[in-house]
């Protein structure tokens, strides 16, 4: 009886009685066409495509075209088009032949087919099995307007800084502050009416490592937004070089001090020049606008303090110190008349004086009320202290920074910095200080004294290493994994190579057991017995026993035959291997020095600090000097926030204009404003509706390669397909594409850390291991009876997590593909899942409304995160302090990762 092979398993002799009988083919009359696309492929999908792919080919068999049916695999055609029950496929789903399709037990729980079913698929092939691929993709559609109703959260990332957090709702892209649960951002693509990210439901969304791009996936397209560093505003023409910036309190008038001992001051709302102030007679180190703004206090080395009207420019006084003068600072004060100033420079001493109603004469000049000696050396900073009319701190070459009584002449409290210090502030409240030294270091202190942080370098460039030093770790781990897999190889090929010799030598032995046989036979037939038996006996017959022994030289030979094909393909995976070990041995070196040029980038990059400045809002501190770049830290910790790439010249010195504004210095005649916030744009769309054949249908998930090179794209048609590619970024071409990697939609993607392979997860209850470079996937992980929803490394490259519909979460060793766990006990569809960095802990989102923290060495939960609602996606921050989930009612849900305490819910429209 002609066999087919459905399936891998055994049909054991205890096979139920279901299984044993016949199923009744319905007879089923119309005159319609019957549709493999619509009709006959879902129930191949539901009970055949499991083992019978084009990527997973059991017995040599794919069920996925009728052309695929009709050439069949090892037993030979499936179908014969014109004749349903003469087809062996029916014959084996109906039960007519063993073995059974889909055989009893099967290990992912395929039903078998109903009565209705085989007699549709038996009208099928009597008219003739017609039918195109299974990757026709979705006709275009007509447009029609979302439901306002249909908010759903379906994708959800975290930056991988952790300060944001990106989310869909419906067609719209909106991004988060975590720490304040209030909306940042939300990207539109203003070619649409109306405006909004993508024309239709956004189901993927990806955020690059270096926290530059986002990209989200609509139907049939992929958009990929940029968020500048910096973004440049306007450009102030200077007569020189810039030494020094002030802003008044309204943030409406700008004074900027020149090289060439020039004072312009601008309006800051449309960066035109307003009056000049000249008069000094070297170097201004120094100007400040009075608290309403109608005068301007500068100070030089020419050892003069000069005060002049903001409206005209005239000078109004000049106070005459009798050292030169490179700091300066007013004192809060509650009428104009009342208004003192306090200087310093490198006499080491403070001086405070009142500034006179009536400009001072040669016979009355103006004479500070106090001197005070306050340092071991030059005072090179002042900043009033908020809200006390007679305290200052002064910022000294001496590395402190001290914090003065003017009432006591006492330093109350002393900051030592460590090294020479350039430049102080004090925030707005007076319970942060701020100080920045030529040893590249800036520290911020609370009003005690306390040092919080001590920030230092490009804070992109430190992100950078990071990273690289990241992808550096999972480069050698990759090493490590393939020599393991080397060393299995070899083991393989030896245990091959041996059996080659076994097969060998029974040959050697079957050929001279038939030429002893022969030389028998010919011996026998020479001399015939005389009284022949009337049977022959076959253990003595020369004949006989010639046939069995050329019959056991051709199995021999057979034997020998595919021993020397298994050393062959062992020999070729083993040469595969070493080809593959020593390729990622390059990328070690290769990441060794990209790790190496890193650091040395961060090490350049820590220059002399020599301007420091808090927000208005007191939320971000932001530092500059010699390194081309501005630097932003948060304010409260010392938190690097972001960098300017690097600029063609220095941007020091610098103010703040507004929270998101800031002016510095650039080069020998331009000052500039900067937007510290620049708006996100869209850089670049990759596919569209009419192209189905770039993208066939929606992008259901996305990841970048560690680099943010590369695009990897997960989707495919519903029940048709379930499709992979991977573009570039920097072009938007399609570099490798895998049209039907699934069977059905693919529903998760993730490079691994090294980004040489990928996992991927579909409805066709599969996860699968892919090598970029290779057409097959090279592992599967089969064992979910329902979809599988997410998939996702751990960071050694190690383990793969994957979550499923059938409430399941299942830990699988990477390289091997073995299960190694299975945790249970969730109360409904379990949706996402990730890795907190190289932990075992893993975070999965599910349909009962809880997030949850276990421990996949275990199984154990760590924690649970309530939510109450149906969740869809789940997100952390690199280090698992801050968790975030998306609802089907499009709340985002925001957690303190180490407590489960809730921080913020946020609603739609918030």
């Amino acid at each position: 009886m002609r066999r087919i092979a459905l399936c891998s398993l055994v049909v054991l002799l205890s096979t139920s009685a279901l299984y044993a009988q016949a199923i009744t083919i319905a007879d089923v009359k119309r005159d319609a066409p019957v549709s493999f696309e619509q009709e006959v492929l879902p129930i191949l999908r539901q009970s055949c495509l499991a083992c019978h792919s084009e990527s997973e080919k059991q017995g040599e068999l794919a069920l996925e075209t009728p052309q695929q049916m009709l050439l069949g695999g090892d037993s030979g055609p499936a179908i014969v088009a014109g004749k349903g029950l003469d087809s062996l496929l029916l014959k084996l789903a109906a039960h007519q032949e063993e073995s059974f399709m889909p055989p009893p037990e099967n290990d992912v729980n395929a039903p078998q087919l109903t009565s209705e079913q085989l007699g549709l698929l038996r009208l099928w092939i009597d008219q003739g099995a017609k039918g195109g691929p299974s990757t026709v993709t979705a006709p275009p559609l007509k447009w029609e307007s979302l439901p306002g109703v249909l908010n759903p959260i379906y994708a959800l990332v975290v930056s991988p800084d952790g300060q944001q957090a990106a989310v869909t709702r419906a067609n719209q892209l909106f991004v988060y502050d975590i720490a304040t649960g209030k909306m940042v951002a939300q990207l539109q693509d203003t070619s649409l009416n109306p405006a909004a990210a993508h024309q239709d439901l956004v189901k993927a969304l990806a955020w690059s490592r270096d926290g530059r791009l986002l990209a989200s996936g609509g139907f049939r397209e992929v958009k990929l937004w940029e968020k500048p560093r910096e973004a440049r505003l306007s450009t102030l023409t200077t007569s020189a070089a810039t030494t020094a910036i002030a802003v008044s309190s309204d943030s409406k008038q700008l004074a900027i001090a020149a090289a060439n001992n020039e004072i312009q001051l601008y309006n800051a709302d449309n960066a035109q020049a307003a009056a000049k102030l000249t008069g000094h007679t070297a170097r201004v180190t120094a100007v400040e606008f009075t608290a309403d703004g109608k005068r301007v206090v500068s100070a030089s080395q020419d050892g003069t303090i000069r005060v002049w009207n903001s409206g005209d420019g005239a000078q109004a006084m000049t106070l005459t110190s009798p050292a030169p003068i490179d700091a300066l600072t007013l004192l809060p004060a509650a009428k104009p008349e009342e208004q003192q100033l306090v200087a310093g420079g490198a006499d080491k001493t403070l001086r405070v004086w009142t500034i006179p109603a009536e400009a001072p004469t040669a016979e009355k000049p103006a004479e500070p009320i106090h001197t005070i000696p306050a340092h071991d050396n030059a005072i090179t900073s002042l900043v009033a202290v908020p809200g006390q009319p007679s305290q200052v701190y002064s910022g000294s070459l001496d590395g402190t920074v001290r914090r003065w009584d003017l009432a006591t002449q006492k330093a109350t409290v002393t900051l030592t910095h460590g090294a020479p210090v350039l430049a102080i502030d004090v925030r707005a409240d007076g319970k942060r200080i701020a100080s920045v030294s030529d040893n590249g270091t800036a520290k911020l202190w609370d009003d005690a004294g306390k040092q919080i942080a001590e920030m230092k370098g490009d804070v992109a460039k430190q992100a950078e290493v990071a990273r690289l030093t990241a992808d550096h770790k999972a480069t050698e781990q990759r090493v490590v994994l393939l020599k393991n897999r080397l060393t299995t190889a070899d083991e393989a090929l030896k245990g091959r190579t041996e059996a080659q010799k076994e097969t060998e030598t029974a040959l050697a032995a079957a050929k001279e057991e038939t030429q002893k046989q022969k030389t028998a036979a010919e011996e026998a037939a020479k001399t015939p017995p005389a009284d022949p038996p009337a049977e022959k006996d076959p253990k003595t017959d020369p004949a006989q026993l010639l046939a069995d022994a050329e019959a056991a030289e051709k199995l021999a030979l057979q034997k020998q035959e595919s021993a020397n094909i298994a050393v062959k393909n062992a020999q070729k995976y083993v040469d595969e291997v070493k080809a593959s070990v020593a390729a990622a041995e390059e990328r070690v070196k290769a990441a060794v020095a990209s790790v190496a040029a890193a650091n040395q980038a961060v090490a350049e990059s820590q220059q002399p600090l020599r301007s420091v400045r808090f927000s208005p809002s007191g939320q971000v501190v932001a530092t500059s000097g010699d390194y081309h770049s501005v630097e932003t830290w948060n304010a409260e910790t010392g938190a690097a926030i972001n960098a300017f790439k690097q600029q063609a010249s220095p941007c020091y010195p610098l103010a703040f204009l507004a929270d998101d504004r800031v002016v510095s210095a650039f080069g020998e005649t331009e000052a500039v404003i900067w937007n510290l916030n620049p708006s996100w744009h869209l850089l670049r769309t990759i596919g569209s509706a009419e192209q189905p054949e770039l993208i066939s249908d929606r992008a259901t998930s996305l990841d970048f390669n560690s680099a943010g090179t590369q695009l990897l794209v997960g989707g495919g048609a519903p029940s048709r397909s379930g499709e992979l590619s991977i573009f570039n970024v920097a072009d938007g071409k399609r570099l490798h594409h895998w049209a039907t990697a699934h069977t059905d939609t693919v529903y998760s993607v993730q490079f691994s850390p090294d980004g040489t392979e990928f996992v991927s997860a579909g409805s066709d209850k599969y996860a699968k291991l892919w090598d970029v470079n290779q057409t097959e996937a090279i592992r599967r992980f089969e064992g979910h009876g329902d979809y599988v929803l997410g998939a996702a490394w751990k960071g050694d490259a190690t383990a793969v997590a994957t979550v499923s519909a059938d409430q399941t979460l299942k830990i699988w060793d990477a390289e091997s593909s073995d299960l190694q766990r299975t945790v249970q006990g969730f109360a409904g569809d379990n949706t996402a899942v990730t890795y907190v960095g190289e932990t075992d802990q893993v975070l999965s989102s599910c349909g009962d409304g809880t997030v949850r923290l276990q421990n996949a060495a275990n199984g154990s939960t760590v924690r649970n995160f309530a939510a109450g609602i149906w969740l869809h996606c789940v997100a952390t921050t690199p280090d698992g302090k801050r968790i975030a989930a998306g609802s089907d009612d499009g709340r985002l849900f925001l957690w303190d990762g180490t407590n489960a305490k809730q921080l913020h819910v946020i609603k739609v429209g918030e």
